[in-house]
């Protein structure tokens, strides 16, 4: 018999870790890498798939099997995923559960007790800086080091993890990408230059940072926009941000768009404004494109892709007026900055998905 592999998340919506999963469950299901291994995809909730499955990936829903409880009751329900999630175990009996997400990481440790399933688990945002409330830490702190295996993304989160004896066994792999065939075009695609900006409209994004960054260039007199895709709970803050500031002409917020390469061809400079990342799939994808990038040093993540100066710019983290320098580099320096995009499209391939995939190979 075969070994059997389920990939574990809350849902599929649009996100960097769900569309991480998507891209890693629909390769291994095609690739001969894999052949001898049967791989599901599980989510906690069910829900529309904001990204492309594979028609070969088996979709599964663990709430398919947990009754609905009134409000006050809603607490329970992760009893009633975690009850639900070991019956499957039983019934199935897989070799590893790969699970991306705290309180996923947490159901999935706690169903593989003393079976024969391996736990897989990883921590997709630098635990440093994400602020996951105070119970979620303390069961982290208990139950991670029961787990098979920790994957975390940078040598610096790792070092935190063995620092805090979160897990003996952990391992970095990176976020992969897929090399498309199309690539940026070298040239300005009209009189108005076009940065591109996207994810989460959440306090993470730094997008309240980038907004007064463009505040502070449109001083300058220059002729661009931003445009920024995605949706989140700070879209009416920012919003006012970038009517107060007589921003409307320059600044946007678009919205979902499931054509984000797109975007980002149709775009001059891909910038990330985070103030904190796991290992940022949007850069990576950026840059794979060939698409000229800034990002602010946050701690994890931008250094390891990011070479400065040479295929991207690397700012000070959180530093308003050095990423409005940076812009301002991107506008006027156009030899500097195709330069930067060719370099960019090819230092990627080292994150290549097959290369990756690779790496995970070696733990199922």
């Amino acid at each position: 018999m075969g070994k059997k592999v389920i990939m574990f998340t809350n849902t599929m919506t649009a996100g960097g870790a769900e569309r991480v999963m998507t891209n890693m469950v629909n390769f291994m299901v095609d690739d001969a890498l894999f052949e001898k291994i049967d791989f599901s995809l599980l989510t906690t909730a069910r829900g529309e798939d904001f990204y492309q499955l594979n028609e070969r990936v088996t979709r599964r829903y663990l709430d398919h099997k947990v009754r609905a409880l009134p409000t006050l009751l809603k607490p329970f329900r992760f009893f009633q995923r975690l009850i639900s999630l070991r019956k499957l175990i039983r019934e199935e009996v897989p070799t590893s559960i790969i699970s991306f997400l705290e309180n996923v990481n947490l159901l999935n440790i706690l169903a593989c007790l003393g079976t024969e399933t391996n736990s897989i688990i990883s921590i997709r945002n630098d635990p440093r800086k994400n602020e996951i409330g105070v119970v979620l830490s303390i069961l982290r702190k208990f139950l991670y080091p029961l787990a098979g295996l920790l994957v975390v993304q940078t040598q610096e989160v790792e070092k935190w993890s063995m620092e805090n004896n979160l897990n003996k066994n952990t391992v970095v792999i990176p976020n992969s990408v897929k090399i498309p065939e199309e690539s940026w075009a070298q040239e300005n695609k009209s009189d108005v230059f076009r940065f591109v900006a996207a994810g989460r409209l959440v306090e993470q994004k730094g997008f309240d940072l980038l907004i007064k960054a463009a505040e502070k260039l449109s001083q300058k007199g220059l002729s661009f926009q931003v445009d920024i895709f995605g949706k989140g709970a700070l879209k009416k803050k920012l919003q006012s941000m970038i009517q107060e500031n007589s921003l409307n002409e320059i600044v946007s917020l678009k919205g979902v768009t499931k054509e984000l390469n797109k975007e980002l061809l149709d775009s001059d400079t891909f910038i990330l404004s985070s103030r904190y990342e796991g290992f940022p799939n949007v850069l990576l994808e950026a840059m794979s494109l060939g698409v000229p990038s800034i990002s602010f040093n946050c701690k994890s993540g931008p250094s390891d892709i990011i070479s400065n100066e040479e295929d991207g710019l690397l700012v000070n983290d959180g530093d308003i007026d050095s990423l409005a320098i940076a812009m301002e580099k991107m506008i006027k320096e156009t030899t500097r900055r195709e330069e930067m995009g060719l370099k960019a499209r090819q230092n990627m391939k080292r994150y290549e998905i097959s290369r990756i995939m690779e790496i995970w190979k070696r733990y199922l």
